[in-house]
């Protein structure tokens, strides 16, 4: 990422912000976008996705939790990386200025989200379900 460096000389679109309302509406879109991928990453459970549920049993010796993955979410994971992509995919293109070096990091998330992710009906269930028992829980 240190290498990145913007083009600021080629703007493919530029939307004014100076008025409030349209300043709003994208203000509230990113708002929105990054609550998705907060619900998202609680409805994964990140911590035991990233691995730091299973430094912190091991770090205070306590036993390990059942580490057996449900069939559905092994399913889900081959076909979704990480739900929480879709938050930035619309990060990425709902912005008032689109350069070409940030049009270039659109495209290319795009089209990894096009070629890979395959989910079905199962995983969209699955995935509410989490959801409704977390919620539970909460």
């Amino acid at each position: 990422m240190h290498l990145w460096r913007p083009i600021p000389q080629y703007a493919v679109w530029v939307v004014s912000t100076e008025e409030p309302s349209r300043q709003l509406g994208f203000i509230t879109v990113h708002l929105i976008c990054w609550l998705l991928i907060y619900i998202l990453m609680i409805t994964m459970d990140i911590t035991d996705f990233l691995g730091i549920k299973q430094v912190y049993y091991q770090a205070t010796g306590r036993p390990a939790p059942a580490t057996l993955k449900s069939q559905q979410l092994k399913s889900l994971h081959k076909k979704v990386r990480h739900p929480s992509f879709l938050g930035f995919l619309m990060i990425f293109w709902i912005h008032p200025f689109m350069r070409l070096d940030r049009l270039l990091l659109a495209v290319v998330w795009s089209l990894y989200m096009a070629v890979v992710w395959r989910p079905g009906v199962n995983d969209y269930n699955y995935v509410i379900q989490q959801q409704a028992a977390k919620r539970s829980v909460m």
